[in-house]
Protein backbone atom coordinates (compact mmCIF):
# COMPACT_ATOMS: atom_id res chain seq x y z
CA UNK A 1 0.00 0.00 0.00
CA UNK A 2 1.48 3.22 -1.19
CA UNK A 3 1.50 6.34 1.48
CA UNK A 4 0.09 8.98 0.17
CA UNK A 5 1.51 12.09 0.55
CA UNK A 6 0.20 15.95 -0.54
CA UNK A 7 1.19 17.67 -4.05
CA UNK A 8 4.10 20.10 -3.32
CA UNK A 9 2.82 23.63 -3.95
CA UNK A 10 4.16 25.51 -7.23
CA UNK A 11 7.12 28.30 -6.58
CA UNK A 12 5.10 31.15 -6.50
CA UNK A 13 5.59 33.80 -9.31
CA UNK A 14 6.76 37.07 -8.73
CA UNK A 15 3.92 39.74 -8.93
CA UNK A 16 3.87 41.94 -11.82
CA UNK A 17 4.67 45.16 -9.23
CA UNK A 18 7.81 43.46 -8.48
CA UNK A 19 8.80 43.07 -12.35
CA UNK A 20 11.40 45.13 -14.04
CA UNK A 21 9.66 47.22 -16.87
CA UNK A 22 11.20 44.95 -19.81
CA UNK A 23 10.28 41.98 -17.81
CA UNK A 24 7.91 41.26 -20.11
CA UNK A 25 10.35 40.79 -23.09
CA UNK A 26 13.07 39.48 -21.29
CA UNK A 27 11.38 37.10 -19.20
CA UNK A 28 12.01 37.42 -15.34
CA UNK A 29 15.68 38.87 -16.49
CA UNK A 30 15.34 42.18 -14.67
CA UNK A 31 16.66 44.86 -15.77
CA UNK A 32 19.42 46.77 -13.47
CA UNK A 33 18.32 49.91 -11.46
CA UNK A 34 21.17 51.85 -12.88
CA UNK A 35 19.98 51.41 -16.56
CA UNK A 36 16.29 52.74 -15.52
CA UNK A 37 17.99 55.27 -13.80
CA UNK A 38 20.05 56.13 -16.60
CA UNK A 39 18.24 55.84 -19.97
CA UNK A 40 15.76 59.37 -18.99
CA UNK A 41 19.17 60.89 -18.12
CA UNK A 42 20.17 60.10 -21.28
CA UNK A 43 17.49 61.01 -23.09
CA UNK A 44 17.40 64.31 -21.14
CA UNK A 45 20.77 64.70 -22.25
CA UNK A 46 20.43 63.83 -25.97
CA UNK A 47 17.05 65.98 -26.45
CA UNK A 48 19.61 69.10 -25.13
CA UNK A 49 22.09 68.49 -27.21
CA UNK A 50 20.55 68.39 -30.77
CA UNK A 51 19.11 72.23 -30.52
CA UNK A 52 22.61 72.97 -29.73
CA UNK A 53 23.59 72.19 -33.70
CA UNK A 54 21.48 75.03 -34.39
CA UNK A 55 19.88 72.32 -37.10
CA UNK A 56 16.78 70.93 -35.02
CA UNK A 57 13.93 73.16 -35.28
CA UNK A 58 12.99 75.92 -32.64
CA UNK A 59 9.76 74.18 -32.09
CA UNK A 60 11.92 70.87 -30.48
CA UNK A 61 12.04 71.98 -27.11
CA UNK A 62 8.55 73.31 -26.99
CA UNK A 63 6.98 69.62 -27.83
CA UNK A 64 10.01 67.35 -26.60
CA UNK A 65 10.48 68.68 -23.40
CA UNK A 66 6.56 68.61 -22.00
CA UNK A 67 6.38 65.62 -23.28
CA UNK A 68 9.11 63.95 -21.40
CA UNK A 69 8.49 65.90 -18.05
CA UNK A 70 5.12 64.63 -18.36
CA UNK A 71 6.48 60.77 -18.75
CA UNK A 72 8.82 61.48 -16.02
CA UNK A 73 5.99 62.50 -13.74
CA UNK A 74 3.66 59.79 -14.28
CA UNK A 75 6.20 57.24 -14.49
CA UNK A 76 7.61 58.40 -11.12
CA UNK A 77 4.37 59.22 -9.54
CA UNK A 78 2.44 56.07 -10.55
CA UNK A 79 2.55 52.95 -8.42
CA UNK A 80 2.91 50.90 -10.95
CA UNK A 81 4.82 47.78 -12.38
CA UNK A 82 7.29 50.02 -14.38
CA UNK A 83 10.39 50.15 -12.35
CA UNK A 84 11.96 49.42 -9.00
CA UNK A 85 11.15 52.05 -5.92
CA UNK A 86 14.55 53.78 -6.64
CA UNK A 87 13.83 54.15 -10.08
CA UNK A 88 10.46 56.05 -9.98
CA UNK A 89 11.91 58.37 -7.04
CA UNK A 90 14.83 59.25 -9.76
CA UNK A 91 12.01 59.45 -12.28
CA UNK A 92 10.40 61.77 -10.21
CA UNK A 93 12.88 64.30 -9.33
CA UNK A 94 14.25 64.09 -12.60
CA UNK A 95 11.10 65.32 -14.26
CA UNK A 96 10.73 68.37 -11.80
CA UNK A 97 14.20 69.26 -12.37
CA UNK A 98 13.56 69.90 -16.17
CA UNK A 99 10.25 70.49 -15.89
CA UNK A 100 10.14 73.45 -12.48
CA UNK A 101 13.65 74.02 -11.22
CA UNK A 102 15.38 74.61 -14.45
CA UNK A 103 13.07 76.62 -16.45
CA UNK A 104 13.03 79.05 -12.72
CA UNK A 105 17.20 78.49 -13.16
CA UNK A 106 17.03 79.58 -17.03
CA UNK A 107 15.11 82.97 -16.18
CA UNK A 108 17.48 83.28 -13.30
CA UNK A 109 20.08 83.66 -14.97
CA UNK A 110 19.34 85.64 -18.14
CA UNK A 111 18.17 88.35 -15.13
CA UNK A 112 21.75 88.10 -14.25
CA UNK A 113 24.02 88.50 -17.02
CA UNK A 114 24.65 91.37 -19.01
CA UNK A 115 27.00 94.05 -18.59
CA UNK A 116 27.07 96.70 -16.16
CA UNK A 117 24.74 96.91 -13.05
CA UNK A 118 21.71 95.35 -12.55
CA UNK A 119 18.71 97.97 -12.76
CA UNK A 120 15.90 97.53 -10.33
CA UNK A 121 13.70 95.23 -12.71
CA UNK A 122 16.55 92.58 -13.10
CA UNK A 123 17.77 93.04 -9.45
CA UNK A 124 14.12 92.08 -8.62
CA UNK A 125 13.70 89.06 -11.06
CA UNK A 126 16.92 87.61 -10.08
CA UNK A 127 15.79 87.55 -5.96
CA UNK A 128 11.84 86.22 -7.08
CA UNK A 129 13.62 83.11 -9.16
CA UNK A 130 15.96 82.71 -6.24
CA UNK A 131 13.67 82.66 -3.56
CA UNK A 132 11.56 79.87 -6.09
CA UNK A 133 14.45 78.22 -6.80
CA UNK A 134 14.87 77.53 -2.84
CA UNK A 135 11.92 76.69 -1.93
CA UNK A 136 11.54 73.81 -4.48
CA UNK A 137 15.04 72.71 -3.52
CA UNK A 138 13.63 72.83 -0.09
CA UNK A 139 10.56 70.74 -0.83
CA UNK A 140 12.34 68.17 -2.57
CA UNK A 141 14.73 67.76 0.01
CA UNK A 142 11.60 67.20 2.32
CA UNK A 143 10.06 64.80 0.02
CA UNK A 144 14.06 62.56 0.43
CA UNK A 145 13.46 63.35 4.49
CA UNK A 146 10.36 60.31 3.44
CA UNK A 147 12.53 57.83 1.84
CA UNK A 148 13.78 55.11 3.74
CA UNK A 149 16.49 51.91 3.22
CA UNK A 150 18.63 52.27 -0.05
CA UNK A 151 16.30 55.03 -1.37
CA UNK A 152 17.48 57.26 1.39
CA UNK A 153 21.34 56.54 0.62
CA UNK A 154 20.62 56.77 -2.79
CA UNK A 155 19.34 60.76 -2.45
CA UNK A 156 22.48 62.05 -3.73
CA UNK A 157 21.78 60.43 -7.31
CA UNK A 158 18.20 61.67 -7.22
CA UNK A 159 19.22 65.48 -6.40
CA UNK A 160 22.62 65.50 -8.70
CA UNK A 161 21.00 67.06 -11.80
CA UNK A 162 19.69 69.89 -10.23
CA UNK A 163 22.97 71.33 -8.40
CA UNK A 164 24.89 70.27 -11.95
CA UNK A 165 22.50 72.25 -14.06
CA UNK A 166 22.55 75.42 -11.67
CA UNK A 167 26.37 75.34 -12.44
CA UNK A 168 26.02 74.30 -16.02
CA UNK A 169 23.83 77.68 -16.35
CA UNK A 170 26.62 80.06 -14.88
CA UNK A 171 29.39 78.71 -17.12
CA UNK A 172 27.34 79.83 -19.97
CA UNK A 173 27.08 83.64 -18.58
CA UNK A 174 29.63 84.98 -21.68
CA UNK A 175 27.71 84.00 -24.19
CA UNK A 176 23.73 82.96 -23.11
CA UNK A 177 21.66 82.20 -26.10
CA UNK A 178 19.50 79.39 -26.49
CA UNK A 179 22.52 76.95 -28.27
CA UNK A 180 24.70 78.02 -25.46
CA UNK A 181 22.27 77.34 -22.52
CA UNK A 182 20.94 74.21 -23.96
CA UNK A 183 24.84 73.06 -24.89
CA UNK A 184 25.67 73.94 -21.11
CA UNK A 185 22.65 72.12 -19.50
CA UNK A 186 23.40 68.89 -22.19
CA UNK A 187 26.52 68.36 -20.32
CA UNK A 188 25.36 69.22 -16.71
CA UNK A 189 22.99 65.82 -17.68
CA UNK A 190 25.62 64.36 -18.99
CA UNK A 191 28.18 64.59 -16.61
CA UNK A 192 25.24 63.21 -13.90
CA UNK A 193 25.23 60.24 -16.24
CA UNK A 194 28.55 59.78 -14.95
CA UNK A 195 28.41 60.48 -11.55
CA UNK A 196 25.52 58.20 -11.57
CA UNK A 197 27.15 55.35 -12.70
CA UNK A 198 29.95 55.90 -10.43
CA UNK A 199 27.94 56.38 -7.26
CA UNK A 200 26.15 52.78 -8.25
CA UNK A 201 29.13 50.91 -8.87
CA UNK A 202 31.31 51.92 -5.58
CA UNK A 203 29.91 50.85 -2.30
CA UNK A 204 29.67 51.52 1.37
CA UNK A 205 29.93 55.24 2.15
CA UNK A 206 32.04 57.22 -0.11
CA UNK A 207 28.71 56.00 -2.78
CA UNK A 208 26.69 58.04 -0.24
CA UNK A 209 29.17 61.16 -0.99
CA UNK A 210 30.30 60.77 -3.87
CA UNK A 211 27.48 63.02 -5.73
CA UNK A 212 28.50 66.18 -3.62
CA UNK A 213 32.46 64.91 -4.90
CA UNK A 214 31.54 65.37 -7.92
CA UNK A 215 29.78 68.39 -7.83
CA UNK A 216 32.27 69.99 -6.25
CA UNK A 217 34.91 68.66 -8.61
CA UNK A 218 32.42 70.06 -11.20
CA UNK A 219 32.16 73.47 -9.88
CA UNK A 220 35.93 73.58 -9.50
CA UNK A 221 36.33 72.82 -13.14
CA UNK A 222 33.34 74.71 -14.65
CA UNK A 223 35.05 77.73 -13.30
CA UNK A 224 38.60 76.65 -14.31
CA UNK A 225 37.48 76.47 -17.91
CA UNK A 226 35.22 79.17 -18.13
CA UNK A 227 36.51 81.73 -15.94
CA UNK A 228 32.91 82.25 -14.50
CA UNK A 229 33.60 81.45 -10.60
CA UNK A 230 30.57 81.24 -8.72
CA UNK A 231 28.51 84.52 -9.65
CA UNK A 232 28.29 84.82 -13.74
CA UNK A 233 32.17 85.88 -13.83
CA UNK A 234 31.91 88.42 -10.57
CA UNK A 235 28.50 90.12 -11.35
CA UNK A 236 27.91 93.16 -9.00
CA UNK A 237 25.37 92.96 -6.03
CA UNK A 238 23.18 90.92 -5.19
CA UNK A 239 24.39 88.53 -7.61
CA UNK A 240 28.15 88.76 -6.15
CA UNK A 241 26.74 88.26 -2.80
CA UNK A 242 23.51 85.93 -3.07
CA UNK A 243 24.40 83.49 -5.90
CA UNK A 244 27.43 81.69 -4.17
CA UNK A 245 25.75 81.07 -1.30
CA UNK A 246 22.97 79.59 -3.41
CA UNK A 247 25.77 77.31 -5.10
CA UNK A 248 27.07 76.20 -1.76
CA UNK A 249 23.61 75.56 -0.50
CA UNK A 250 23.05 73.32 -3.44
CA UNK A 251 26.19 71.50 -2.67
CA UNK A 252 25.16 71.02 1.13
CA UNK A 253 21.73 69.85 -0.39
CA UNK A 254 23.06 66.94 -1.78
CA UNK A 255 24.62 65.54 1.67
CA UNK A 256 21.03 65.81 3.19
CA UNK A 257 21.10 62.11 4.38
CA UNK A 258 24.05 62.78 6.59
CA UNK A 259 21.60 65.01 8.92
CA UNK A 260 21.64 62.58 12.02
CA UNK A 261 17.73 62.50 12.76
CA UNK A 262 15.89 59.63 14.58
CA UNK A 263 13.12 59.67 11.98
CA UNK A 264 15.16 61.74 9.17
CA UNK A 265 16.61 59.77 6.28
CA UNK A 266 18.79 56.79 7.90
CA UNK A 267 15.05 56.48 9.95
CA UNK A 268 14.92 52.62 10.41
CA UNK A 269 17.78 51.93 8.06
CA UNK A 270 19.82 50.40 10.26
CA UNK A 271 19.23 47.75 13.00
CA UNK A 272 19.55 48.48 16.51
CA UNK A 273 22.59 47.61 18.58
CA UNK A 274 22.71 44.67 20.01
CA UNK A 275 21.08 43.55 22.86
CA UNK A 276 18.32 46.28 22.47
CA UNK A 277 14.70 45.78 20.71
CA UNK A 278 12.83 48.48 18.65
CA UNK A 279 9.77 49.96 19.87
CA UNK A 280 8.08 48.27 16.99
CA UNK A 281 9.45 44.96 17.58
CA UNK A 282 8.62 44.94 21.12
CA UNK A 283 5.09 46.06 20.12
CA UNK A 284 5.09 43.39 17.58
CA UNK A 285 6.36 41.18 20.68
CA UNK A 286 3.59 41.51 22.37
CA UNK A 287 1.15 41.04 20.27
CA UNK A 288 2.57 37.64 19.11
CA UNK A 289 2.39 36.67 23.00
CA UNK A 290 0.28 37.89 24.78
CA UNK A 291 0.47 38.28 28.66
CA UNK A 292 -1.11 35.41 30.18
CA UNK A 293 -4.71 35.91 32.48
CA UNK A 294 -4.28 34.85 35.76
CA UNK A 295 -6.41 32.05 37.14
CA UNK A 296 -9.11 33.40 39.52
CA UNK A 297 -11.12 31.69 42.09
CA UNK A 298 -14.08 31.02 39.34
CA UNK A 299 -11.58 29.12 37.31
CA UNK A 300 -10.73 26.26 39.27
CA UNK A 301 -11.69 22.97 38.11
CA UNK A 302 -13.86 20.83 40.48
CA UNK A 303 -12.75 17.03 40.72
CA UNK A 304 -16.52 15.86 41.39
CA UNK A 305 -17.77 17.18 38.35
CA UNK A 306 -15.21 15.97 36.59
CA UNK A 307 -15.49 13.01 37.23
CA UNK A 308 -19.22 13.13 36.67
CA UNK A 309 -18.56 14.49 32.99
CA UNK A 310 -16.42 11.37 31.78
CA UNK A 311 -19.13 8.61 33.04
Amino acid sequence: MERWEPPLAPEPLPSASSRSPLSFFRGQDAVPETVEILIPRIAIAFMLLLPSSGKVPAIWLSVAGPLLVLLLLAGGSLQSRWGSPLSRSAWLMDGLILGILTPILVVNAFAATGSGSLRHAESSVYLQTIVAATIIVIGMILYGSRLRDRQALSWGILFVPAPLSAVALVSAYADFKTTTIVLALAIAWFAAVVVTVIAQVVSGGFAVVFPAIGYVFYVFLAALITGCGFAFGGRPAPVSVVHPVFIVVLGLALLAPLVPSGDGFFGDSFPPRRGTRSRTDRRRGRQRHPQRRSRSADDSVDLDDLEDFRT
